[in-house]
């Protein structure tokens, strides 16, 4: 089986307009491609067999295998054309049968999440890797493959709208440990702990900071937010030893927002 790969760059990059391809603005690209490729095999393999088969006995798996060589370049603008194969393995440790086709499936599998990733839509982390790593100045891309001289996949597109990065999201953290310092206005308000995993400073209102300071001979409990940017802001603060107060889900959700429950609902 012959699995042929064609793909072609236009545009004002560097090279492009002189139909020729630089290695400083691609190769780190191409490499990124062929990562992407072996990382999609491995899913492969290992979403269709048991993973303690795919990494010892004759089921044995490595993605390094995989590789894209190049025959020749793209003169009509800037790209390449090449093969991509899988070295045969040692004896005793072929994949299985039904893989004999995983080259094609793998990069079959990249060009559709190409596609996709280049619209916004988020598919593939390291297709994306890919595209982000493309130089500046590209106008145009366009993916060829084809299976024993048959196209099978052709991908176009211009311009790329890459996802937006999904950005951490706050979460509640608690540490009980002993108040070893606080901060007072005219500064900024916050509160110092020492817990049984280090020292952490947390913002704080100002009745927060007193209360801390009454507490500052015992053991304390810290409810705060962990905020995306590695701030921490102090929700409530109590004796370890409180008795915790026990939220009545029925009475302060489904009472108390029957209404809007019911509205959302319909």
């Amino acid at each position: 089986m012959s699995v042929e790969l064609k793909i072609k760059w236009d545009g004002v990059t560097p090279g492009l307009p002189e139909h020729r391809l630089s290695i400083g603005s691609f190769g780190l690209p191409l490499h990124n491609l062929l990562r992407s490729i072996r990382r999609t095999a491995s899913n492969i393999v290992r979403d269709a067999i048991d993973m303690r088969e795919a990494s010892v006995g004759r089921f044995a798996f490595d993605a390094g295998r995989i590789d894209i060589e190049v025959h020749s370049l793209v003169t009509s603008c800037g790209g390449i054309q090449g093969v991509v194969t899988m070295q045969i393995p040692p004896q005793g440790t072929q994949i299985p049968f039904s893989f004999d086709d995983l080259t094609e499936r793998a990069t079959d599998r990249v060009l559709e999440d190409i596609e996709k990733e280049s619209r916004g839509v988020l598919r593939n982390n390291s297709v994306r890797r890919y595209l982000d790593s493309l130089p500046p100045g590209i106008t145009q891309q366009e993916y060829s493959l084809s299976v024993d001289g048959e196209e099978k996949r052709h991908v176009v597109f211009g311009s790329v709208s890459l996802p937006e990065p999904i950005t951490e999201l706050p979460y509640l953290a608690e540490v009980v440990g002993n108040v070893i310092g606080v901060g007072f206005e005219p500064g900024r308000n916050w509160v110092r702990v020492k817990g049984k995993d280090g020292k952490i400073s947390v913002s704080a209102p100002a009745e927060s900071v007193d209360r801390a300071l009454e507490m500052r001979n015992s053991d304390v409990r810290l409810l705060y937010v962990f905020l995306p940017d590695g701030g921490r802001k102090l929700l409530r603060i109590d004796r370890s030893s409180a008795t915790r107060s026990h939220l009545n889900v029925d009475e302060f959700v489904f009472k108390k927002w029957r209404s809007v429950l019911e509205s959302l609902a319909q």
